[in-house]
């Protein structure tokens, strides 16, 4: 096979132009990069075909399918201009939906003024799409706009199907690259050399959009060289400059063209297919595909000629690992979710966003939203095939229902409730489950409930059952707060009630209908009574909460021997909720002899007074104490101390 030659379309290129490019691809060479979504190896076939969605018009495209054929796992890639709003498409009886979650990669700049924005979906079709036949119907009004060349928007469909077959004993490699580049300027792809079985075909499929019949056309090079150009549209596309999608299989080595798509080492018009075996140079460990206007001068409205994605499609000659991946994940908002992946040495993930570590198969993930990520894995063995697959964590809320409670009346369990929630399977109360909503004869009190939802997230509570008791327990308390010791006394003022019960913080401390109580201690106390004629359950609760402040104490013994036999010679005072003390010492003829101040803050014991022995009389001596308290009150205490020799 001959490499591409130069076209009379390509010759109306500037020639100054192409030199530039050439100049450019020499300078960022290092800098290209590309979202690899999928790179899997397997036993079986691979098929890609799409069409327009500019959006008014549905229709079919072909597919490699036949008797016997099982399906693998599917893809379904478009990409949007601007920020639209979500919308649904069909493939054959299926429907699925475009929406922020499936995107794929980082949304990019669009020179457009209206579209403003460029981003490519991903959507995995594996358990929707349902094949019987070669033909597959598509159809998506994606437009958000009065004209669709300017309009935000989704546009574009392309699938790729995998598939396997007792027939197909060959191994086939496919990769998936999705744009991650500007579309209004050149753009250059660099991709890791394929391990390629000797001799077998290396298909190049182009998924592309918006190019036109006349100068409006896009260019392909495989290391800068001329594969041709593409405009028009697919021959299975009725609306002109509706763009080209590369329509082909590959199985047992070979690449085959489907519909207006020829394997051949070009691409030409509507034919956006090519072996590019002749292209490659399977000594370098990169490999360069780019895509250009070939006209970038053209002020075509819609501006660039979009290049969603591309797939390429090989033989390998490395072992492959049969290892089955889950692909979706369901992960509870505020749970955590572990994939576990295996049989590779190594492991990336990307992006690296909600995970607790990319670089293993298995790690914790707690992702806010739904989206996609990708795990690439390798080995250190190089002849073991990579893989890069795709990996979809579906994000739900936990679903926390309305409730509407109805209280039971006393002695008899009337009460209700109604639990609610529109995604809600099954609903748990009390440990049964059922699907009712409305729950009823139930007694007062506290009732465990558990919603279930559609997509397995369970979320957990209680609900609050009331008492309509026949009468109103209620008390009041004198005083209703003060300072330690603080003796209060209750006064029950429930009518109607027989029997009573008291408690303290839930601790019963009295049955009588009055009652009263000291708290020694500081701190915020909840008062309860429980009152009832002859029917316990049938009883009301009334509470009060009672503060309690720190009181002052002061301890003042009232006699002390300054002898020196080192027992009682001193005055120590023993405290309570004190943080600053001033003392006088005063003898019978009111002479003061001694004072003193000290921060008492956290002290239980201070001494005020230490006499020496033999300098003091033996007599009756006044004392005169000013505390202040930890809540800042001043209290004065004064007494008399008998000194015996």
């Amino acid at each position: 096979k001959k490499k591409s030659d130069i076209s009379k379309d390509f010759s109306e290129i500037n020639m100054k132009k192409l030199l530039t490019f050439i100049l450019f691809y020499a300078v960022i060479f290092t800098a290209f990069g590309q979202n690899l979504f999928l790179e899997e190896c397997f036993e079986g076939g691979v098929t890609g075909a799409g069409r327009t969605s500019a959006g008014l018009i549905d229709g079919y495209f072909k597919i490699k399918w036949q008797e016997g054929y099982e399906l693998k796992s599917a893809y379904a890639i478009t990409y949007r201009y601007g920020r639209p709003e979500p919308t649904d498409f069909t493939l054959n009886s299926g429907l699925v939906q475009w929406n922020q979650s499936n995107q794929i990669g980082e949304e990019l700049e669009e020179l457009s003024e209206v579209a403003q924005f460029f981003a490519v979906n991903v959507e995995n079709i594996s358990d929707v799409v349902n094949i019987t036949s070669d033909s597959i119907y598509v159809y998506m009004d994606g437009v958000q706009g009065n004209n669709p060349l300017l309009a935000q928007g989704w546009y574009s469909i392309y699938c790729i199907f995998l598939y396997e077959s007792p027939e197909i004993t060959d191994t086939t490699c496919v990769r998936l690259y999705t744009a991650d580049q500007v579309q209004y300027e050149r753009q250059d792809y660099s991709i890791s050399t394929p391990l390629i079985k000797t001799d077998s075909d290396i298909g190049l499929a182009i998924h592309s959009d918006r190019l036109g019949l006349f100068e409006d056309r896009g260019a392909v090079l495989v290391n800068n060289e001329y594969l041709g150009a593409m405009w028009g549209a697919d021959g299975t596309n009725p609306l002109s400059g509706a763009g080209v999608r590369g329509h082909f299989y590959y199985q047992n080595e070979e690449l085959v063209g489907l519909d207006d798509d020829t394997a051949n080492t070009t691409v030409n018009r509507s034919d956006g297919l090519a072996l590019i075996n002749p292209y490659l140079d399977l000594n370098q460990s990169i490999q360069i595909v780019s895509f250009f206007r070939v006209n970038s001068s053209s002020q075509i409205p819609g501006g660039a000629n979009p290049h969603p994605s591309f797939v390429i499609s090989y033989t390998p000659k490395c072992k492959v690992i049969n290892e089955e991946i889950q692909r979706t994940y369901i992960r509870c908002r505020n749970d955590t979710i572990q994939p576990d992946i295996s049989g590779y040495d190594h492991y990336t993930w990307s992006p690296a966003t909600g995970l607790s570590d990319p670089n293993v198969g298995n790690p914790l993930c707690f992702a806010d939203t739904s989206r996609w990520y990708t795990v690439s894995m390798w080995s250190d063995d190089e002849d073991i095939c990579p893989q890069t697959i795709p990996i979809f964590v579906d994000v739900y809320d936990k679903p926390e229902p309305n409730i509407t409670v109805q209280a039971s009346t006393c002695p008899d369990a009337t009460g209700s409730f109604i639990l609610y929630h529109p995604d809600a399977s099954a609903y748990v109360v009390n440990g049964d489950m059922a699907l009712a909503q409305q729950y009823t004869g139930m007694p007062a009190g506290t009732h465990q409930i558990a919603v279930i939802g559609n997509m397995g997230c369970t979320w957990e509570g209680a609900v609050e059952v009331p008492l309509d008791a026949p009468f109103e327990a209620r008390f009041n308390a004198n005083p209703p707060g003060g300072d330690s010791p603080l003796e209060v006394f209750f006064n029950n003022r429930s009518p109607g009630t027989a029997s009573y019960q008291w408690l303290i913080d839930g601790i019963p401390f009295s049955t009588a209908a009055n009652t009263g109580y000291t708290f020694a201690d500081s701190g915020t106390y909840v008062v309860e009574l429980v009152a009832w004629l002859d029917n316990p359950a049938c009883a009301d609760t009334a509470r009060k909460t009672i503060r309690v402040d720190p009181g002052i104490q002061v301890i003042i013994p009232n006699i002390i021997t300054p002898n020196g036999d080192g027992r009682n010679d001193e005055l120590t005072l023993q405290l309570y909720g004190v943080k600053g003390l001033r003392w006088e010492v005063f003898n019978r003829w009111g002479n003061a002899l001694h004072s003193g101040s000290a921060n008492t803050e956290g002290m239980e014991h201070i001494t005020i007074w230490e006499p020496e022995p033999g300098n003091l009389s033996a007599g009756t001596y006044q004392i005169v104490i000013v505390a202040e308290g930890i809540n800042g009150k001043l209290e004065k205490f004064g007494t008399a101390v008998m000194v015996k020799e």
